[in-house]
Order: C-alpha cells, then structure tokens, then sequence
C-alpha cells in the first residue's frame, strides 16, 4: 500500500485482561480530531470481557482491525504483531489503560509533517487511579532530550522510557527494529533500536499522553523474576551495540553502563531487604558478568558507574579508580561524591543505594591491604547506620563528609 492510501498513523493497542480501563482509552481514540487512522488491537488471551468491548468497536468502526493471539506473547510480542499488521504512514502503541487528549494525533503528526522528522513525541502525564488527578510533577523528558541533542549528545543515550508518546515513521523500520522479547524493559530495547535508526526526531510539547498510574502494576512491583527479565532485555541491547559496524564510542559505553546500574542496583536493594535469597543473588551476580564480559574494553563501564565494580566483584579486573595512593584516592572519593550529587535526579537509583556499593567496593579494598573481617563488619555497620540515618533527611553533602573522614583517614 503507497502512502496515498495509507493511513496517516496507525495505532497498536496491545491488550490482557484490561476491561475495566479499556472504556476510557477507546473513548478517547473515538473522539480524536485527526481522523485518517487505523486502530490495531491485539489481544494476548485475555480472559475477561475486553473481547466484547474490542469486537463491539470493530463492529461500528471500519477503522478497527482485531487481532487475536494464539498463545500469550506479552507486552513486546503483542506490539511487534501489531507493528507487522500496521498499513500507517506513522505507528504508534498505546496501553489499554492510558488515554490521550482528543487533538493527541493531529498534533503529533502536524509537527511530523512540519519537520519530516522519523520521530515525534509528545507529553506524558502520570495521573493517581485513585483520585484521578495528576501525579506531579510533570515529566522533564522532553526537556532532557532538547539539552542532550543541543550538546550533540545521542538520541539514544537519554530516551529510555515514554515510548508511547511517540509516532514514528514506518518507513524506518527493518527487520532489527521490534520490541524486546523481555517482558521486563522490552521498550527500552525498542527504543535504542529505533533511536539507531532514526536520522531526525521532533517535540510537541502540547500533544498529551496521560499515564495510569496503577497500584501493583508490572512497573512498580519488584520480583527475581523481574531482575532475571531485566538482564535478558539487557543482553538485547547490549547486542545492539556488537551487532553494529562500527565500534562502541564513548555514548555507546555510557548507555551500556546506566543500564548495567539500573537494573543491578534495584537487585541489590531488593536482597538487601531480605527480599531474595542467597542463590538467587549468586545465579544473578554470575549471570550479570557474562553480560559484561561480553563487552569489548569492557573496564570503561567503571569510568561511568564505578559501582558496578562492587555489585558485580569482578575480582578479574583491578578496580580501576581506588588508587593506593592516599592523597589520590581522596580526590576521587570527592570526585564521586560530586557524581552522585550532580546526577541524583536524573539516575533511577537512589544516592544512598550508590553510596553503599561505594562504600563496598572501598572495604573490598581494605581486605586486601590485610585489615581483619571483625574490624571491617564494625566498620560496616557503622557506615550503615551513618547511612539510615542520614539518607532519611536527604542531608548528601554531611553524608559525603562522615564518609571522607571515615575511610581516608585509615586508607
């Protein structure tokens, strides 16, 4: 089908079992000012009604395509079904218990139109399933995005997540671009595909995409299940970079590096917490330096994230930046000190979980200048209890102090 007859964009609305909410998203697409659209719903065996609301749908707009699965795919499969029946000029993917304002479309693909940029995004905006309300604050997304490309930064390197508010054109898709297989990340896969092959990309700012927040949903629930489904969407994007001609430059290592940290430094809050068990924690560990060891020049992951070092205890690698030299070892404790306060907002990870993994890898240190395992569990403690303490208050710049004085004045 040539553009003339394709529709301007089509619309994937993967679906499981979402009848209570899904009312309110088909609402919101029936009632679109743009009206050149093509709606490609497919179920992944749901087991409730939503069926009947789809086919009804279907039944009174010609517009609809259903598709059913024959076995449950997830999330990614689902959305890659639906990319492979999608006839639009542009694509977008929707969750069936979101909804859009009414001009979402028109907005999204004049600017397309505007710029002929591959990709366009808009605005998301979380909103309270309780109350109904908007979740603030809003999200700075775009405005991280527009700073990065300025300083010539990659697309990819900061666009992770949000992948709903985006049309894209299908016109750049190949066989390579598709949702991850993970159920966990699938869509921080598709976007750094995506991201690769896109030469332009746009932002409207006033086109809203609004994001139900939902108590105990896939993305606010924490399982071994879910970090085990995170390193396999790792390793996916991992292989994005060895699959590419050119060698991973310095973004490449970056991104790879906040990803590694991401997922690794929720597994270690959650075991910490008593959460996982000590075999789990093992597979895991093991598990995550196959990954890394995979990588070419892999050490300057540390450069980014130095802890990663003591999450993973690659005893292999000499850790890269606790220099024996005290004077030198303090300037990088200040230098990391100044990371974690500079990059606290902008990193999922909390300052005290990176604080901690610091201060793991600087006892590692210790036991190899010979200090005694009882010296190092008191110690150990102490660091936690300044930790706890302290972290509830948010007071990082006393934090960063208590652990200067307490390591380098023993280094």
């Amino acid at each position: 089908m040539d553009n003339k007859q394709a529709p301007k964009i089509s619309i994937v609305i993967p679906v499981y079992n979402a009848y209570p909410y899904i009312h309110h998203c088909i609402d919101s697409l029936k009632a679109q000012t743009l009206k050149d659209l093509e709606f490609i719903i497919v179920d992944d065996c749901s087991m409730d009604r939503s069926i009947e609301v789809i086919n009804d749908w279907a039944r009174e707009d010609t517009r609809v395509k259903v598709v059913r699965n024959e076995i449950n795919l997830g999330e990614g499969g689902s959305r890659n079904r639906g990319i492979e029946e999608a006839q639009g000029i542009y694509i977008n993917s929707i969750d069936p218990d979101d909804w859009v304002s009414e001009n979402y479309y028109e907005l999204l693909y004049a600017k397309a139109i505007e710029t002929s940029a591959d990709i366009v995004k808009g605005t998301r905006i979380k909103i309270d399933e309780k109350t109904q309300e908007e979740i603030p604050p809003r999200s700075n997304l775009n405005e991280v995005l527009v700073t990065s490309l300025a300083k010539g930064e990659p697309l990819y390197l900061n666009f992770h997540y949000e992948h709903t508010t985006i049309i894209y054109k299908r016109a750049i898709l190949d066989e390579g671009i598709r949702y991850g297989t993970s159920p966990s990340a699938c869509d921080t896969t598709f976007l750094l595909r995506l991201c690769k092959g896109a030469h332009s990309f746009a932002i409207e700012d006033s086109a809203y995409y609004y994001y139900l927040q939902r108590e105990g949903s896939a993305t606010s629930e924490y399982s071994f299940e879910r970090s085990k489904n995170e390193l396999i969407a790792l390793r996916e994007q991992i292989d994005c970079y060895l699959n590419q001609s050119s060698p991973m430059n310095d973004y490449d290592y970056i991104f790879c590096a906040h990803r590694f940290y991401a997922y690794s430094a929720r597994f270690v809050h959650a075991y910490e917490n008593e959460k996982l068990q000590e075999s789990e924690r093992e597979w895991y560990i093991s598990a995550l330096k196959n990954i890394i060891l995979r990588i070419p020049d892999y050490p300057k992951l540390f450069k980014t994230y130095p802890e990663i070092y003591a999450i993973t205890e690659l005893d292999i690698i000499p850790a890269p930046r606790l220099n024996t030299n005290p004077s030198i070892c303090k300037e990088e404790m200040i230098e990391w000190m100044t990371f974690i306060e500079n990059y606290e907002r902008e990193y999922d990870a909390s300052p005290g979980t990176k604080l901690q993994t610091l201060f793991a890898a600087l006892l590692k240190k210790k036991v190899k200048k010979g200090a005694s395992a009882e010296d190092l569990k008191e110690e150990a403690s102490e660091i936690r209890l300044i930790l706890n303490n302290e972290t509830q208050k948010n007071r990082w710049d006393e934090i960063a102090k208590i652990a200067l004085n307490k390591f380098i004045k023993n280094i």
